[in-house]
């Protein structure tokens, strides 16, 4: 992201990006969401990340994130947990600054803290599942394992271990 603010001044309320999620996320009141990306920047960084209405104009919950450029020169793991003041099912997920600049920003999650083992899947479901006791799950499913060419098919191993290591 560069910001190139006219005149060396940002608008009010900052420019930046913002991820809808899968037609909207569904972010729930009193809910805790542990927010991750990667950041990198020759610059000294001022991020707000927040969780908002679909449109941005409602905030649900907004922290503020400062590091300087020596601590974000190489790419660096940003973390933070946002409690939602209110319930929206159509929320967003935005990052904003008003300091000129360029940053670069990878990997962005968004991960309710209520999961199965903090891994993002839903309790409900995981014991649904759990409670069938099946003998082997099939993942991915489909026809995406054979892939187009063989360089390029799916690999199991490469799905385990923290994302960020994945290829």
């Amino acid at each position: 992201m560069e910001v190139l603010c006219g005149g060396g001044t940002c608008p009010v309320g900052g420019v930046g990006v913002y991820n809808p999620g899968f037609w909207g996320m569904d972010i729930r009141q009193r809910k805790i969401y542990k927010i991750v990306f990667y950041l990198r920047s020759l610059c000294s960084v001022n991020i707000s990340v927040s969780l908002t209405s679909s449109d941005g104009l409602r905030t649900l919950a907004i922290t503020n994130l400062i590091a300087s450029a020596r601590d974000v020169s190489n790419w660096t793991k940003m973390e933070t947990l946002l409690e939602a003041e209110e319930t929206n099912p159509n929320a967003r997920l935005q990052l904003k600054t008003s300091k000129k600049g360029v940053m670069w920003i990878d990997q962005v999650s968004a991960i309710p803290l209520d999961t199965h083992k903090g891994h993002g899947f839903r309790n409900d479901l995981y014991e649904m599942i759990a409670n069938i006791k099946p003998r082997f799950l099939r993942f991915p499913g489909g026809n995406f394992v054979g892939g187009d060419l063989l360089r390029n098919a799916f690999r199991g191993k490469d799905t385990v271990g923290p994302w960020e290591e994945r290829p």
